[in-house]
């Protein structure tokens, strides 16, 4: 479920394969005729698999919505017409999350079952960044990961722009990985923190993650 950052008056929501609109203004009216204008279908997963998660561009101009084939989709909802089909170079399973980049306008952030990480320009279509869950965090003998592989089941950006760089991922292995993305070309991931059990922390999968207004997004909540 998403709304337009600026306005709430319309909700996205997946709904198997397909992405509706409701407009609450209208929803609650009986006459017939409105009541079938309060829903549209702004988009519907190419491949007709059932969409898993869906964003809205900071600017309300594009919807993302990710899906178990592991395609991306970006539609322009000015146009109402698809407006860039992510898929090569990009996941190899499921897609569980997608997130715009609200200091980056063409980019946006998409995780997968793959335990891959992805950063898109999709202005072009094309993967700028891949951060592998998997490579990042060998597995022990002693480590729930054996049981759980770290495959990304949410993803997070934070607005302000002291953390524009940053991007969190919410993972199966019980732990919250938090990149720094802030070098440029090869050599744009920075660091790798991974937040995980000390006594307090999660102990199975970490199904979402998001940055926390109240204080500045300099908390994540899981």
């Amino acid at each position: 479920v998403a709304t337009r950052p600026k306005s709430e008056e319309e909700v996205f929501v997946s709904l198997g394969p397909q992405v509706r609109a409701y407009d609450w203004r209208r929803l609650d009216t009986s006459a017939d005729d409105d009541a079938a204008a309060a829903v549209r279908v702004v988009a519907e997963s190419a491949s007709g698999e059932d969409v898993n998660h869906v964003a809205l561009h900071q600017d309300g101009t594009f919807l993302a919505a990710g899906d178990d084939e592991g395609e991306v989709q970006v539609v322009s909802l000015k146009e109402g017409k698809v407006f860039k089909h992510l898929k090569r170079g990009g996941h190899t399973s499921i897609c569980s999350s997608v997130a715009f980049r609200p200091r980056q306008p063409w980019e946006l952030v998409s995780g997968g079952l793959d335990c891959n990480v992805l950063v898109w320009d999709f202005s072009r279509g094309k993967t700028r960044l891949a951060l592998d869950a998997a490579s990042a965090a060998p597995m022990k003998e002693t480590d729930s990961q054996v049981f759980n592989p770290p495959m990304v089941h949410a993803v997070a950006v934070p607005s302000c722009r002291d953390l524009a760089n940053h991007i969190a991922a919410a993972r199966g292995d019980a732990k919250i990985a938090l990149y720094d993305i802030s070098g440029k070309g090869a050599k744009a991931l920075q660091r790798t923190y991974l937040l995980e059990d000390l006594g307090e922390g999660h102990s199975a999968s970490v199904g979402h993650v998001t940055f926390a207004r109240y204080c500045g997004e300099r908390r994540l909540v899981s």
